[in-house]
């Protein structure tokens, strides 16, 4: 996958508790896995991206996966 795939989840700081829901943008996908399945190829990825909390501005990185299937299509994203 070669977009970068923006995806809105909630958040709660480490550092100062507070709750927040952010946009991150996933890019710089790493291929884990591939599956032959019935409607072709599944592929499963890795990726990381920076938070901010908009309350004291503390950044951490995120680390999830994200499957592809069909080619093309994002299937499921887990953080």
């Amino acid at each position: 996958m070669e977009n970068v795939i923006s995806h809105y989840t909630k958040f709660k700081c480490p550092r100062c508790r507070e709750k927040f829901k952010e946009e991150i943008l996933i890019q710089d996908l790493h291929s884990i896995s591939y599956e032959e399945r019935r409607l072709g190829l599944e592929t499963h990825y890795d990726f990381s991206s920076e938070v901010a909390c908009p309350n004291c501005h503390h950044q951490w990185m995120l680390e999830g996966e994200l499957w592809e299937y069909p080619e093309g299509i994002v299937d499921t994203i887990e953080l």
